[in-house]
């Protein structure tokens, strides 16, 4: 997992996706509100795997959930076409609460 560890809580802000890489290993996506009242603050979160499959079908928008895993920055490009850097968690374990 490399050298960094987090761990978060909060609220599903949006609907789970779950896609599939091009080699057909499953990919769930999921923001997670971890803000204090009136805050934003959404986190974005990526799982690969079976587990991640199984979280899927079964998280729901509006859940709260817990998340461990590790922080990567990742390049994508904006609205208006520059290239941002983000931050996103490699979450090892998903948990609802």
């Amino acid at each position: 997992m490399g050298r960094n560890r987090i761990e978060l809580w909060g609220e599903l802000s949006h609907q789970p996706e779950l896609r599939s890489t091009p080699t057909g290993k499953p990919l769930l996506r999921l923001r997670v509100d971890c803000g204090a009242p009136g805050e934003e603050l959404e986190v974005e979160v990526v799982m690969t795997g079976e587990t991640g499959r199984e979280l899927g079908s079964s998280l729901k928008a509006g859940h709260q959930v817990w998340v461990a895993g590790a922080l990567r920055a990742v390049w994508c490009n904006s609205r208006s076409g520059i290239r941002e850097r983000q931050l996103e968690v490699v979450a090892s374990q998903v948990e609802r609460r």
